[in-house]
């Protein structure tokens, strides 16, 4: 009898230590399992938003342990710029990098944005994003489809020309510019300008031919896209401010990584947000030192005359901030905030 029942309980130790082995296997593997996700942007490859989107991508693969794959989709390849976020929150991209450019739903954060243009210096710009944004909870619900992983404010757009040097508003009546969102309209035809709809890529054949004069933009497109190489000038005044660049993620994707993972994205965001606004800063720098190596003209406004063009845009922000209001929307508090601080 003692026999037999210590032959049984070998028997049963055994195959305790078999199918325990099995099961902590099978946990095993499923705790290794590769993630593969995309990125979707729409920067050229050689740029330097490209760059540090890959450097962010190694780092959560060597931080993961490999368990995290990402593949990227550079140059709209995956989704058009315009469609980025909404992309991401349709599960078009797992994750992705771009701007906003305009529904119901990110009126506030545009508008807001826009307001930020009359701020001169970046780093106090970046302050008051970042400010207003915690304070008003109609600027985070513009996020509400995706997660937010960061965002970084770039730096003031510019007015650029293939010709014509621009030093007054008289200078700017009638010139056709490509404008890049619908509040740039607004502010540019206020100043006399004509704003003109079309894609980055119509734009620089239609300045090439002269079909138009100019383009309102940002200062990094000069070296970026090259830019500089066919328009002669840019005027030193931002009629407009672009919305946040933005880093998101689908919210169903990012659910379904086990809790390790998600900490090593959850880890990578400060110094997601701190290199990429750092990315933004400087890309200024770099762009007018290439457009002045190839003779580029840049031009600043007088004080006298800076200060009518921003009568202008006052007037222009007082309207869009009562169409926000219409929209049950803070657009006036946003604007009287954003100004206090531009004050202080």
């Amino acid at each position: 009898m003692g026999k037999k029942f210590a032959s049984i309980s070998v028997s049963f130790l055994m195959a305790f230590l078999v199918y325990g082995t099995f099961d902590c296997q099978v946990a095993f593997a499923k705790s290794e399992k590769t993630y593969r996700l995309n990125l979707a942007h729409s920067f050229p490859p050689v740029s330097v938003m490209h760059k540090h989107l890959s450097a962010w991508v190694q780092k959560i693969e060597k931080e993961s342990n490999g368990r995290i794959k990402v593949t990227i989709f550079s140059g709209g390849s995956l989704l058009a710029a315009p469609d980025i976020y909404q992309g991401v929150g349709d599960g078009v991209a797992d994750i992705g990098a771009g701007f906003f450019y305009g529904d119901r739903d990110t009126r506030m954060i545009l508008v807001g944005s826009t307001f930020l243009c009359i701020v001169k210096d970046q780093k106090k710009k970046i302050d008051i994003y970042h400010e207003t944004f915690e304070k008003f909870d109609a600027m985070q619900q513009s996020f509400s489809k995706c997660k937010l992983l960061w965002q970084a404010v770039i730096p003031s757009p510019a007015i650029h020309t293939k010709d014509l040097e621009v030093h007054k508003l008289e200078d700017l009546k009638g010139l056709e510019l490509r404008s890049p969102v619908r509040d740039a309209h607004k502010v540019l035809a206020a100043l006399g300008a004509v704003p003109v709809e079309m894609s980055p890529g119509d734009a620089v054949i239609g300045i090439t031919k002269g079909i138009i004069n100019g383009f309102a933009g940002n200062i990094d497109q000069l070296k970026t896209f090259k830019i500089a190489r066919i328009v002669k000038n840019t005027t030193l005044f931002s009629a407009y401010q672009p919305g946040p660049y933005f880093m998101v993620m689908n919210k169903k994707v990012y659910g379904k990584l086990p809790d390790d993972l998600k900490k090593v994205i959850e880890d990578s965001v400060t110094w997601g947000q701190e290199k990429s606004q750092q990315m933004w800063t400087g890309t200024d720098t770099a762009a007018i030192e290439y457009s002045n190596s190839i003779g580029h003209k840049f031009i600043e406004l007088s004080k006298e005359e800076e200060r009518r063009w921003y009568d202008i845009v006052d007037s222009i922000h007082d309207e869009m901030a009562a169409e926000c209001d219409k929209m049950d929307l803070p657009g006036t508090e946003v604007l009287k905030y954003i100004r206090q601080r531009n004050n202080n």
